[in-house]
């Protein structure tokens, strides 16, 4: 009697049956999968046999064998053999994989396969003595004649893959050929491998007929069993499934003594529901006097589970019980914060007051001065300067950390800048900008490695020549003011005695151990106004996300102040801070950066002497 999924032979059977059914077909499935990728890998097989490397390169690796090894695990690959055909259609074998290659080459003899059928069908399918299935392949092309021929040929040896796991303890597996042959086996039956005859027996009427999958209740010499089957396309290889009527049905007789089971369990579970809701109200009463007791010792995490105490007033008390810890633990940790934060304010203010020069530079050719205007968590501006006789030494920059890490960062800088300084200044010797920029660098490169860089301007100024060497690393382009000659502009047109200074912008500092960069040269004149300032300085934004202080209104603010204080660096220097408080408005309360400005000022009455420039520098007029 045969029967698919759907088939009833009894009120209980079919479930069963299906069961057995659904399991084969997993199985079959399983080795179709696996001889589907074992073709294909015996077709790249061909193409890497072939391929240009091959035939370019004979002295590299094969990549066959490489392949073989990375795919034989998975494919539960024993072996595998490379064939040539020759004009007479006889076969050789060219090349083994696998440490059982020669005798795998022997075991070829056996099946009895040719030529003629390596070309006839798709691929073969057979097995050996050792329960290995063989799988042969060869690329078909057309000959002169129109025949299909076949040069090459590949086969394969592989355990089958039924995937049965440790799926039942009594369910065997067999994969048979269209004979009715016994491929390979799985046994989790207590019987071992049933005598050949009868799973050809079984098979039989499946080979003749017409059906590609089933399941049958099969009367055996070893007693009642099902059956399920399944045929694969198209190696026409039959996985069948066989597994004792009792065994299969034991499980429906579990189900019975587990509903009986159950049935006594849910009497027990009524019984001990009862005492538990009793517990619970005691339960409750409990964690609250133990949570008062807590708080009353200063622990304001403690959380009583309400969650367990109903829906009752009990249930009431300990969620508000909770959300009055809550706030209190949450009031604690908030004063924390605030200390910590205080303590951050008071670090970065230390460090800021004593890595940020309190007065001005001044000289009879030169004078240098800044501001700089902090965000509530230090947004990582830093500048400074120095005077190492005939040269003043200055940097403005801006780190990509905030907060006590870029004051840190700040702090290593103006340590390392110091550094510099003192050496030239015991040594005796002059400043190059080479020198300077590489100490800078290797120092940040040496606190961050390459993760933490600042944008910065780094310059030596000759008082005596009136010349400034710069680098830009990439950092905002500094602005010179300059009086137009005579007679002057027209009252309030203040961007003519403008120029942004074009130096070339290169990578900031710390991002590599080497940095390499162009020197460039400006001679300034008495009554220049050089304006550095770093990103915070226009990023200050309304509302709308548009900036509050603009270029034309920072031409503006600087002309004024120079018009009214002439070139003094500290004077320019507080009144643009001053004014741009007062233009951001409510803003300037809580910068979202840093906001620095530094002045480089040549006084009216500076007398310099030009000198010559090394060779290959480039010089430039900031006229």
């Amino acid at each position: 009697m045969l029967a698919g999924t759907t088939h009833i032979v009894e009120d209980k059977s079919s479930y069963v049956v299906d069961f057995n059914f659904n399991r084969v077909q997993a199985a079959a499935k399983s080795v179709e999968s696996q001889i589907e990728s074992i073709v294909m890998l015996l077709q790249l097989f061909h193409q890497q046999s072939i391929g240009p490397q091959q035939r370019q390169n004979p002295n590299t690796a094969d990549p066959n064998e490489v392949l073989f090894r990375g795919r034989s695990k998975k494919l539960g690959l024993r072996g595998l053999l490379l064939l040539d055909i020759s004009e007479d259609g006889s076969l050789s074998v060219t090349k083994t994989f696998g440490s059982e290659g020669a005798i795998q080459g022997r075991a070829l003899d056996t099946l009895g396969w040719t030529a003629r059928r390596f070309v006839s069908e798709p691929y073969l399918v057979g097995r050996t003595q050792n329960q290995e299935v063989v799988i042969g392949f060869a690329p078909k092309q057309i000959g002169a004649d129109d025949n299909v021929i076949a040069r090459k040929a590949y086969v394969a040896f592989a355990l089958p893959d039924l995937g049965m796991g440790e799926n039942g303890t009594s369910f065997d597996l067999y994969l048979v050929d269209p004979v009715g042959t016994v491929v390979f086996g799985q046994y989790k039956g207590k019987r071992g491998m049933l005598p050949e005859r009868q799973i050809k027996k079984l098979v039989r009427p499946v080979l003749n007929g017409n059906f590609d999958s089933g399941a049958q209740l099969w009367d055996t010499d070893f007693g009642e069993m099902i059956a399920a089957y399944q045929r694969l396309k198209p190696s026409d290889l039959t996985v069948i499934g066989i597994i004792p009527r009792d065994a299969a049905f034991s499980a429906i007789r579990d189900l019975i003594l587990r509903t009986l089971t159950l049935g006594g369990s849910i009497l027990a579970i009524a019984i001990g529901l009862t005492l538990v809701f009793v517990r619970r109200l005691t339960e409750g009463l409990r964690q609250m006097v133990e949570a008062t007791s807590q708080v009353a010792k200063g622990e304001f995490s403690f959380r009583v589970r309400a969650d367990i105490m109903g829906n009752d007033e009990i249930g009431a008390l300990g969620e508000s019980f909770n959300a009055m810890a809550g706030k209190i633990d949450s009031l604690m940790a908030q004063t924390a914060a605030k200390v910590a934060t205080e303590k951050n304010r008071e670090t970065i203010a230390t460090i800021q007051e004593q890595f940020t020069p309190r007065e001005a530079l001044k000289h009879e050719n030169l004078q240098i001065f800044g501001k700089m205007m902090a965000c509530p968590e230090f947004g990582g501006d830093w500048w400074t300067t120095f005077q190492v006789r005939d040269y003043a030494i200055g940097v403005i920059g801006h780190t990509n950390h905030r907060g006590v890490q870029g004051a840190l960062v700040t702090a290593a800088m103006h340590g390392s800048l110091s550094s510099y300084i003192g050496n030239l200044k015991a040594n005796r010797q002059d400043p190059t900008l080479q020198g300077l920029v590489n100490q800078l660098n290797s120092t940040l490169f040496a606190t961050g490695k390459g993760q933490t860089t600042m944008n910065a301007f780094v310059y030596i100024f000759n008082i005596h020549a009136g010349l400034i060497q710069m680098v830009n690393c990439s950092g905002p382009a500094p602005w010179i003011h300059r009086l137009p000659p005579k007679p002057k502009e027209p009252p309030k047109v203040f961007s003519f005695r403008f120029m942004r200074m074009g130096v070339r912008e290169n990578g900031p500092l710390g991002r590599s151990a080497d940095y390499t960069f162009k020197e460039e040269y400006f001679e300034l004149l008495p009554e220049d106004v050089m304006f550095f300032h770093t990103p915070g300085w226009f990023g200050v934004r309304n509302l709308k996300g548009e900036r509050i202080l603009s270029q034309d209104r920072m031409y503006q603010e600087i002309a004024q102040a120079v018009d009214h204080f002439g070139p003094q660096a500290d004077r320019v220097s507080e009144k643009l801070t001053e004014q741009a408080t007062a233009i951001w408005g409510e803003a300037a309360a809580a910068l979202p950066d840093d906001a620095t400005v530094m002045i480089l000022a040549i006084p009216k009455k500076a007398y310099f002497v030009r000198k010559d420039l090394s060779a290959g520098a480039t010089q430039k007029k900031a006229a």
